[in-house]
């Protein structure tokens, strides 16, 4: 079962302003990684993070996300490179 899959509005122009080349890398990933079971399997828990829960990894680009498991959504929160995105 595919869990659902929302972004946040900032997330949502991040993905936009990207190379479609790799926007629709991350977004190919994204729909794999949500497959999973549980969607986190494949996620780096953050620890001391205020952004979000959990991050997946797509080459050099980082998509921040928390994952609520009762309604089986994904919040997409942050989508950018590496060196951007935990600022």
């Amino acid at each position: 079962m595919s869990d659902e899959i929302i972004f946040s509005k900032s997330a949502e122009k991040q993905l936009l302003k990207l190379d479609k080349n790799i926007a629709e890398r991350l977004m190919q990933k994204l729909l794999e990684f949500s497959r999973d079971i549980p969607p986190t399997s494949r996620a780096k828990g953050l620890t001391n993070s205020k952004d979000a829960e959990y991050r997946y990894r797509v080459g050099d680009y980082r998509i921040l996300f928390d994952y609520n498991e009762k309604l089986n959504r994904i919040e997409i929160l942050k989508v950018a490179h590496r060196r951007d995105v935990y600022e």
